[in-house]
């Protein structure tokens, strides 16, 4: 039995959680800083958690109406303007199955969320790779330049994966003004809660103005909920039915969707989670800075750390002191990627890169 033949050229993806890493290394104490995972897990009440699985006998609300009233205040859009996946990587599989024929072209910066190219071999789609510019940013020019009458989907991540660089809103606007209304482009803002609020784009404005631009955001990140997997789309009403032809009728549990909306309602669990963020990076880019090793700035909870030609040296002297951390990215094989843990975490890899 042979299955699709576009699956040949398709790699299995793993994400191994940290039970499976503590087998891997034969280690009780494993450090995951790999997969830019939140440390710190919000303290639900036991009562919450008491209706988070109450009606477990009951199919979940197809359209998550609750959690999506909750984004409707927030993001001033309303209930059309929203769809809900299994993570936002559900919602990338949407927007290709729904959009994308065979042949058609996807642009996507690389490197970058692999989904976006993963999915889009799946579709048989044929992928324009974008390399990043000199300081590590989405060439928002090179994309228009590599658009032709083949092009059906332009994915653009803000803040970006893995190096964590930002473009602003208006970059994005001049960009989206020379984009042809008959392209989708997804803008993926993952990481956009670690962003200032002045560094924000106006996603309600832009999604009014430009009718081929949809939104991907996720509570994996910030919110700590990447167990659950929930994430959600924002974009026009005509946008949002088509992709609903091809969305299974119940994707997010009921329990997903109660805890991601009592998270949401939490602003001082997702400001003391921002804060403590951004003093533990702070710490790391001091000691990096000591230590003369060239890293990129991050807008995110991760950062691009340039190990020269001794990356994987590196990688594995973590590992064998039980942190685990993330590589080998396409161009950028000199760079390790380090996920933001807790205090002492970071600590622990600071002091084994003295030592190095």
């Amino acid at each position: 039995m042979e299955g699709k033949e576009c699956l040949e050229k398709i790699t299995i993806c793993r994400i191994e959680n940290i039970k499976r890493l503590k087998e891997k290394y034969a280690r009780k104490n494993i450090r995951k800083l790999d997969a830019n995972e939140n440390p710190r897990c919000i303290n639900l009440k036991r009562r919450t958690i008491k209706k988070a699985f109450k009606n477990l006998n009951y199919y979940p609300d197809t359209d998550c109406s609750m959690l999506s009233k909750e984004l409707e205040k927030r993001l001033m859009l309303t209930e059309k303007n929203f769809l809900f996946g299994n993570g936002s990587s559900e919602i990338i599989s949407l927007i290709i199955k729904a959009f994308i024929n065979p042949k058609e072209k996807v642009i996507t910066p690389f490197p970058t969320f692999m989904p976006y190219i993963t999915e889009s071999k799946i579709a048989q789609a044929e992928i324009e790779y974008i390399s990043l510019t000199k300081d590590y940013k989405i060439d928002l020019n090179e994309i228009l330049n590599k658009i032709d009458d083949k092009t059906k989907i332009i994915f653009v991540v803000n803040p970006h994966n893995p190096t964590g660089t930002i473009i602003s809103e208006n970059e994005f606007d001049s960009f989206l003004k020379k984009v042809s209304k008959n392209i989708l482009v997804v803008l993926d803002e993952a990481y956009i809660e670690y962003l200032n609020e002045n560094k924000k784009m106006n996603i309600k404005k832009l999604i009014n103005k430009y009718k081929n631009l949809c939104v991907i955001r996720t509570f994996s990140k910030a919110y700590g909920l990447a167990g659950l997997r929930i994430g959600y789309l924002v974009a026009n009403e005509n946008i949002i039915d088509i992709i609903k032809k091809v969305k299974l009728p119940v994707n997010i549990s009921c329990v997903a969707e109660y805890i991601a909306t009592e998270t949401l309602k939490n602003d001082k669990y997702l400001k003391t989670t921002i804060n403590k963020n951004n003093k533990i990076k702070k710490y790391l880019y001091k000691n990096l800075k000591e230590f003369n090793i060239p890293f990129i700035e991050s807008e995110t909870n991760f950062v691009m750390v340039d190990f020269e030609n001794i990356a994987e040296k590196i990688k594995n002297i973590l590992i064998e002191h039980g942190i685990v951390v993330n590589g080998n990215f396409h161009e950028m094989e000199n760079f390790l990627r380090i996920t933001i843990g807790n205090k002492k975490d970071i600590k622990k890899l600071v002091k084994i890169l003295k030592e190095v």
